[in-house]
Formats: structure tokens, C-alpha cells, sequence
């Protein structure tokens, strides 16, 4: 069916699946039949490598996706790409890329693919080991009023800001520890607007980075 109204919803297997609000059905004029193949013009395909840990964001009539690329297993792993869709049709219209940050113009279907981080080293010290990675993970996207974007990253350690409209990188901030979390945005008492995000959370394998929730006054 046709849909005024759209509930976005990531699933496991890499597809984002619009709905309609009402009745639940699936949108038929979002991508192909309510379902956008997140695999597209990824550069390596394997199954669960590459999944939507948190919500997609909805603002300006586009659907900002991002995604967890599974760490520490594969250099040939998806991309860590972060894309905006067209809110009612499902149609590419800009792409931010680790492995090639400066052109984000949308990449056509079956052309290119996305670039992979090959042979990036990432010093894991104290850990007594280097982890070679494939692509950074980058968690969900908080838009702000002023058409902004944050996200943050948990593999390379950075909390990014990039343009809604065309998905340039306008700011990033090197963080103690891996972005763990959806940054989220508040007023302080004297009306200024924070964002906020939570660093670290990587006992489980070891790490002494530490934990951190850090905050950043926006201009």
C-alpha cells in the first residue's frame, strides 16, 4: 500500500522495512515493495557481518541509516558507511565512507562499491596485542533542530557531526574510548544544548580504557 505516514524498522539480516503507522502494512512505494536491501554496493556480503544495532532517525523527509560491521574477524567485512535515504521512495541521497570521507555524493547502484579500511592498525595499548580492522562500526545517528547529525564510532574512537542536507563531515572529537551508545541532546539550566554520549564499556573482553559520559556544549 501506499503510506502517508511510515514507521521505519532495522532488521538483523541488513534490510530496513518500511510500515505504515496505522495499519502496519508494508509500504510499497518505499524501495522495492516496503524493503531496502542494506547490502547494496557493499564491497564483501557475508551473512551477519554487517546489522542495525539501533533505530534509523527520521528528519527532513530523509532516513538516516548507520551500522555494526562485526570487528576483529575479517578485513574483507561490509563497509561502515553511513546513508541517507529518501523517507518515502527508499532512493540514495548522500553516503558518508571511513575509506573515503571527502566524496559523498550518492554512489550508483552496481557501479562502485564502498571502500574498506584494509591494513589500518588500530593500537589497542594497554591490550598486549593490534587488532587489524576492516572498517569502523558507527552506532545511531541523533539529529539536531539545526539540521545536524551525530554519530559516534566504537572502533576508531571518534563522536562525528556531519551536515543532514548533504552528509559532510563538519566536526569530530577524538574520545578516551569507543562511542558505545546513540549520543543523545539536552538543555542545561542555562539554556545552552549538550550533546552527550557514553565512552567505553569494553570490560568484557579486558580493556582498561575506562568508562566515560562526556558532554559537549554546541555553539
Amino acid at each position: 500500500m501506499q503510506c502517508d505516514a511510515q514507521l521505519f524498522l532495522p532488521t538483523s539480516d541488513a534490510r530496513l522495512v518500511a510500515i505504515d503507522s496505522e495499519t502496519g502494512a508494508r509500504c510499497s512505494n518505499f524501495a522495492d515493495d516496503g524493503s531496502l536491501n542494506l547490502m547494496h554496493n557493499m564491497p564483501f556480503k557475508q551473512d551477519g557481518f554487517y546489522y542495525s544495532t539501533s533505530p534509523p532517525v527520521v528528519a527532513s523527509g530523509l532516513v538516516v541509516v548507520s551500522g555494526a560491521v562485526n570487528d576483529n574477524y575479517n578485513i574483507d567485512s561490509p563497509s561502515g558507511v553511513i546513508r541517507a535515504y529518501d523517507a518515502k521512495t527508499g532512493e540514495l541521497e548522500w553516503n558518508w565512507d571511513p575509506g573515503n570521507p571527502d566524496s559523498t555524493a550518492p554512489i550508483p547502484e552496481g557501479e562502485i562499491t564502498w571502500k574498506r579500511k584494509n591494513g589500518t592498525v588500530y593500537d589497542m595499548t594497554p591490550l598486549p596485542l593490534l587488532i587489524e580492522m576492516g572498517v569502523p562500526g558507527i552506532g545511531g545517528p541523533i539529529i539536531t533542530g539545526g539540521g545536524v547529525a551525530f554519530l559516534a564510532a566504537s572502533v576508531d574512537d571518534y563522536l562525528r557531526a556531519y551536515d543532514l542536507t548533504t552528509g559532510e563531515q563538519i566536526w569530530e572529537k577524538r574520545l578516551p574510548a569507543g562511542g558505545q551508545a546513540t549520543p543523545m541532546t539536552y538543555l542545561n539550566s542555562k539554556g545552552e544544548q549538550m550533546v552527550v554520549l557514553v565512552a567505553g564499556g569494553h570490560g568484557s573482553i579486558g580493556t582498561t580504557f575506562g568508562d566515560y559520559v562526556i558532554a559537549y556544549k554546541l555553539p
